[in-house]
């Protein structure tokens, strides 16, 4: 069974929903977004999310619906580049964590045992490092 969640928003004007600073009215507000935000993730237990917008005046539907798109693929591009800026920190991290270990192992008759506990310490750290 399919549940429907309905997130009403409430506008006197059009210009409401985009951002002051686009005259192209591509851009939504950011207020709107983060209100759309909260309500979808407050009830994101929905399998379907119907937006109903009240407005005091008509409202182009399709406009809207090109400027909440445009905001969901900037924001799919932004958590791309985050995942692969992780991605690459952590596979250093890990390179960092064995080449540490790594020496601890190799200098570990040539160096007193306190010293080479903190290397390796050292490299264990960086290879548990999850950011």
């Amino acid at each position: 069974m399919s549940e429907t969640y309905e997130i009403c928003l409430r506008i006197h004007h059009e210009s409401e929903l985009y951002s002051p600073y686009d005259g192209s009215r591509r851009t939504l507000h950011p207020k709107v977004i983060e209100y759309l935000y909260y309500r979808y993730m407050e009830n994101s237990g929905h399998d379907k999310h119907l937006l109903h917008v009240t407005s005091d005046e008509p409202i182009d539907r399709d406009q809207l619906l090109e400027a909440i798109q445009r905001h969901i693929e900037f924001q799919r591009t932004q958590l791309g580049r985050e995942v692969r800026k992780n991605s690459l920190k952590q596979f250093w991290m890990l390179v960092l964590g064995f080449l540490f270990f790594g020496f601890s192992l190799y200098m570990g008759s040539r160096i007193p045992a306190f010293p080479k506990e903190i290397i390796s310490t050292i490299g264990a750290m960086y290879m548990s490092i999850e950011n």
